[in-house]
């Protein structure tokens, strides 16, 4: 009986051990369980990007939600400020995000914006984190980014688009905007 207790709290221990996400990695709590995020800065391509989360035995994240596209986007803000310089005035940046075009969506305006994409982590389900901004750039882009403003939620130079909005973007494009950051996900440890 002490064995089976003993493997019973041990079992519990590890269960909840594994819904836990590194302490600089946000966690957030969906239907599947805890998906752990990380915003990362860098002037990369989507697939610069991707590669690097690999390292970090991840993905590049889908967003699930409205909450969990916000969040994201202030992460992202509060790295913009801290890889500030001085002589640097960064008040706008995209974020790579995990979500390609839908073969069936290809033409422009063949489907809505917000059934345009699919996620590509293999977790994030549904269109409730697709939020695109008024103004998209060009309909036949393949990759998403998120535009994340420095201190406001909306920006004179980016009339249209609010902070944390979507944007159809090209999957190697480095210069609009031209600081770039990325969002990793993984499973808990």
């Amino acid at each position: 009986m002490k064995t089976f207790l003993l493997l019973l709290a041990l079992g519990a221990s590890l269960a909840s051990a594994s819904t836990s996400c590194d302490s600089d990695w946000i966690t957030f709590n969906r239907a599947s369980g805890s998906w752990c995020v990380r915003v990362f800065y860098g002037v990369f391509t989507k697939d610069l990007a991707s590669s690097l989360c690999a390292n970090h035995g991840a993905v590049l994240s889908g967003v699930q939600n409205a909450d969990e596209r916000m969040k994201i986007a202030d992460a992202a803000r509060d790295i913009i400020v801290a890889n500030r310089r001085r002589t640097e005035s960064i008040n706008v940046a995209g974020l790579w995000l995990g979500a390609k075009k839908k073969s069936t969506c290809q033409l422009a305006n063949s489907c809505a914006a917000s059934d345009r994409f699919e996620w590509t982590d293999g977790v994030t389900t549904g269109t409730d984190g697709f939020k695109f901004a008024v103004v998209q750039s060009n309909p036949k882009n393949q990759c998403i980014q998120q535009i994340v403003f420095d201190n406001s939620t909306t920006n004179p130079g980016w009339p249209g688009y609010q902070h944390g909005d979507l944007e159809e973007t090209d999957c190697t494009s480095v210069i609009t905007p031209p600081y770039k950051l990325y969002a990793c996900g993984k499973n808990p440890k």
